[in-house]
């Protein structure tokens, strides 16, 4: 679904732009092909969009020593997906995904799998990650494309 990996890429540089407000402290955002590189004074961030982490090879391509913000929709397929990769996603070192349902004014939830695994019983994984996850209105990949449909044609 290109359009959907096009509308999280634009979310994502709005909401990066509209937290620096106060702050000013990023320096430069640039799109690419792989995302958006978010460049402050003292560090680089690489921004990927990712409607369905069931297909998240985009992001294991990436260093694990980078640091990485992937932006998702928030279904419960992409929760389960976390959960399935859960092992790989903790090994990196600054890894940050937010689940965002930008037709809501509950818009989204981020969850450091690293700082996670550190605070979160492994056992009870999914059962928090879904008591975070139901914060934000669930999105089902019909409404999805219903709304990528309706703003493709507005």
């Amino acid at each position: 679904m290109p359009e959907a990996h096009a509308f999280l890429q634009e979310w994502a540089v709005r909401f990066f732009r509209n937290r620096d407000v106060i702050q000013r402290e990023i320096m430069d955002i640039t799109e690419g092909g792989e995302g958006i590189s978010i460049r402050y004074s003292h560090k680089e961030v690489r921004v990927l969009s990712i409607p369905d982490l069931a297909q998240m090879e985009m992001l294991l391509r990436r260093g694990k020593e980078e640091h990485l913000i992937v932006v998702t929709f928030n279904t419960e397929k992409n929760v389960d997906a976390v959960v399935q990769n859960w092992s790989v996603l903790v090994q990196y070192h600054s890894l940050t995904l937010y689940f965002v349902n930008p037709w809501s004014a509950e818009e989204k939830w981020a969850l450091n799998p690293r700082l996670h695994q550190q605070i979160a019983d492994e056992h009870s994984l999914r059962q928090g990650l879904l008591s975070l996850f139901v914060m934000v209105p669930a999105l089902q990949e019909r409404e999805i494309a219903q709304h990528l449909g309706a703003s493709r044609e507005q």
